[in-house]
């Protein structure tokens, strides 16, 4: 009973810090999104689904207009500094490469908004406002703090930017017309965080930006693997929502959007709960092949049933917490809702844990592989579904494509440490 005790004391010791980060992350994460529920319904009910819709649309404008500086610079630069190389380097050409992508990026993508919006003010005006976003993430080291594993820094930024962005929601969000109140108070959100960590970061630590192209270029070759697979990350959740809004209109993707925003929350919570571990598997490349094993089975069983638990939760409260957080007028959401909890939520988890364990053991092939299948899975599926079944078909053009990407790493890993070692023992 001693011995027992004496081992459990150690295991604690040793994964003390995993546990607080895990802690920190997904704490602030469930603060952060519990604040962001609190505007959700006032959004909402002051909006209503039509404009609504047009909100969704700004924020897709705004996904769209980030690829550049989330092409892999966010992955790359946390295993760096988890490999232990010179900060001051990494933090100084990672921010540099992604304003300099970003610059480029707002000048293209506000041209795009001048051409489509040049016959509604309002929406233009958001729009426009909204591009600022790409230059406040341009700047944010959050990618220091998790390579380090310190998580209390991105913890707080996010909690009290969201803080401050609730606030301004409540006070000033009543109608339609505000939307473009709505805008400039998601871009304070986003300027706060990246002005909270830039004050976090250690006083030995200086950004000391240089621009120019072939740099920018040289450092993207570097991480275009990993640029490509967050690339595709970044569009896969946004086609089938571009194509809805475009086959059907604003109200569907309204719909869509409200069933799919307490998801999102707990999308969120699966990624604090992945960036607070993915670090900690860079170990496991000093593994030998029989603990790698023990460590992906174990890991894997674990996030399932997380997701499983998750989704069954949401699908039997889906109806209650729908006509609760955004109203009747919203009654459409349920079904959406009810499905994308069976379907989309279950699956997450597991999903994070193999794209985690596929990054940090540095397979970026395999990893670019599995992503451009599943981004060309999504555009055929999304225009086949959601011709079919409009809203409900958006759900399935999103889940099916994530199991088929499940499907095609565990495949990889069971080729890599199951079937191999079977043959070798024969």
């Amino acid at each position: 009973m001693r011995d027992y005790l004496t081992r459990l004391k150690q295991l604690v010791i040793r994964f003390r810090t995993v546990f607080c980060n895990i802690s920190f992350r997904v704490g602030g994460q469930i603060a952060a999104k519990l604040l962001g529920l609190v505007s959700v319904p006032i959004i909402a009910r002051a909006l209503g689904p039509e404009m609504y819709g047009q909100w969704n649309e700004i924020l897709l404008i705004s996904q769209y207009a980030l690829i550049p500086v989330n092409f892999g610079f966010l992955a790359f630069g946390v295993r760096k500094i988890a490999q232990k190389d010179d900060p001051n380097v990494t933090i100084r050409d990672i921010t540099s490469a992604r304003v300099v992508l970003g610059s480029l990026s707002v000048a293209l993508f506000a041209i795009v908004i001048l051409i489509v919006y040049n016959h509604n003010p309002l929406m233009l005006t958001a729009a426009l406002v909204g591009l600022a976003i790409v230059l406040a993430r341009a700047i944010n080291p959050e990618f220091y703090f998790f390579g380090v594993k310190k998580m209390l820094a991105p913890t707080l930024s996010q909690t009290i930017s969201f803080a401050l962005y609730v606030l301004l929601v409540a006070l000033f969000v009543r109608s339609p017309g505000d939307l473009l109140i709505l805008s400039i108070a998601y871009t304070i959100n986003h300027l706060s965080m990246a002005a909270i960590s830039l004050m976090w970061l250690p006083s030995d630590l200086r950004i000391r930006l240089w621009f120019g192209f072939k740099r920018t270029f040289r450092l993207l070759k570097q991480c275009y693997k990993l640029g490509i697979s967050n690339l595709v990350d970044g569009l896969i959740p946004t086609i089938p929502r571009l194509l809805l809004t475009t086959m059907y209109g604003s109200y569907e993707l309204g719909i869509y959007s409200a069933a799919g925003k307490f998801s999102s929350v707990i999308m969120l919570v699966y990624v604090g709960v992945g960036q607070a571990v993915g670090p900690y598997l860079v170990k496991l490349q000093s593994f030998p092949i029989p603990k790698r094993r023990k460590y992906l089975l174990g890991m894997s069983a674990i996030a399932l049933g997380a997701g499983l638990l998750v989704g069954g939760g949401m699908f039997l409260f889906g109806e209650f917490l729908v006509l609760l957080i955004f109203g009747k007028s919203f009654g459409e959401s349920v079904v959406v809702f009810k499905l994308l909890s069976l379907t989309w939520v279950t699956q997450m988890p597991l999903s994070l844990m193999l794209n985690n364990t596929v990054l940090f053991l540095g397979y970026d092939s395999e990893l670019t592989k599995n992503r451009l299948i599943t981004f060309v899975s999504c555009i055929v599926l999304s225009i086949l579904f959601i011709y079919l079944w409009g809203t409900v078909g958006t759900v399935l053009a999103t889940s099916v494509p994530l199991l088929m990407s499940n499907l095609l790493y565990i495949h990889f890993f069971y080729r890599q440490y199951f079937r191999k070692n079977k043959q070798a023992a024969s």
